[in-house]
């Protein structure tokens, strides 16, 4: 990992956040963005914290359901470091809504953050991941592989989202470059403030949804993520990796 550089989106808090640490930590410079600018400074801090310098570290304050952000995040990644090994898709939000309710102009939303941005930076990465042969992991989740009667929207964006994986991995493997997918159980995480729980909810939710009688952490993805990219996982590629504490099999 040192010296490396790796994209990291939706990295100003959660999963994004511990993973921009972790890698700032094996000496990876890092290109990190999300839509808040005080949070996403503070990682920055952090991994600055934990070895890198300040040009090692490159903030970009973006929204990736738009276009021309997520074209200034590929360029101002490239242009600072000249390269990419590593890009890790995290950014993505809940959508808490039944088919009986819902608006079209919400699915769409949620299809272009969750689905969408990913397809499109991939896409922009692609030259600059041949040339290094490296390696993307996608966040997904285990709703991929269930039904929620209050969330389809999210589950069939990531059920796309792991379709993507597996195609984007068998046409990129030919360059040697690799292509996974994370699919956690519940993390708790701010994402679940979106949906209006509060951190004992979801604690206690945890203990009858997950066979291992609890949440996972934000470090157990981390790990997760640690080894998708590393050479230890380089005959490894589109694999939808569950981190559910068995909640597929509920």
């Amino acid at each position: 990992m040192n010296g490396k550089v790796a994209l990291i989106t939706g990295a100003s808090s959660g999963i994004g956040a511990g993973i921009a640490e972790r890698f700032a930590e094996l000496g990876c410079r890092l290109a990190l963005t999300g839509r808040d600018a005080d949070r996403l400074l503070a990682v920055g801090k952090s991994c600055q914290d934990r070895g890198l310098s300040d040009s090692d570290v490159l903030l970009v304050v973006a929204d990736m359901t738009i276009d021309a952000d997520i074209d200034r995040i590929f360029n101002e990644t490239v242009d600072r470091f000249g390269r990419l090994d590593i890009l890790i898709n995290n950014a993505g939000r809940p959508a808490k809504s039944r088919f009986c309710e819902l608006d079209m102009e919400f699915f769409d939303a949620v299809m272009r953050l969750n689905l969408r941005s990913v397809i499109y930076l991939s896409k922009l990465a692609i030259p600059y991941l041949k040339e290094s042969k490296g390696c993307v992991v996608n966040m997904s989740s285990v709703a991929s592989k269930t039904t929620c009667d209050y969330n389809p929207t999210y589950t069939i964006s990531k059920a796309a989202l792991d379709q993507f994986t597996k195609s984007f991995a068998v046409e990129m493997g030919p360059f040697g470059v690799r292509v996974n997918s994370l699919n956690p159980g519940v993390i708790l995480t701010p994402l679940y403030s979106l949906l209006g729980k509060s951190d004992e909810q979801v604690i206690e939710w945890s203990k009858s949804m997950h066979p291992i009688g609890r949440h996972g952490t934000v470090d157990e993805v981390v790990k997760a993520t640690e080894y998708l990219v590393s050479d230890a996982a380089r005959c490894v590629t589109g694999v939808l990796m569950s981190i559910d504490g068995g909640r597929f099999l509920m």
